[in-house]
């Protein structure tokens, strides 16, 4: 596909590292955010049963999340299990991939 994003997708392709980042809204990402997250994994992605990835080198990535609950509500509701889909999915792809949960922020 080429169109407005292909020019950032191919920046990022360049990048020696990359953070996203995305506030939490019922309990994921923005619905932007899982689309742009799908034309960037996609391109890469290998189906095999050990993780492949046509992205040719490891670079480190890194998710940061901001939310208007406590940790707590975060952990009661499962939060992590939508998250760390994310992540494994990045590791997956370029190698590297941490995360970062900023908790009780105003969302405006």
């Amino acid at each position: 596909m080429n169109d407005g994003l292909t020019p950032v997708l191919e920046k990022l392709a360049q990048a020696d590292t990359f953070l996203l980042g995305s506030p939490i809204y019922f309990g994921t990402v923005t619905g932007e955010m899982h689309s742009f997250l799908e034309r960037l994994l996609f391109q890469y992605l290998v189906y095999s049963r050990s993780p492949g990835t046509l992205f040719g080198r490891k670079i480190p990535t890194a998710f940061i999340y901001t939310m208007n609950v406590s940790e707590e509500i975060m952990k009661e509701f499962q939060y992590p299990v939508h998250l760390g889909t994310n992540e494994n999915y990045l590791a997956r792809m370029f190698g590297q991939a941490e995360t970062l949960c900023c908790f009780e922020t105003l969302t405006v």
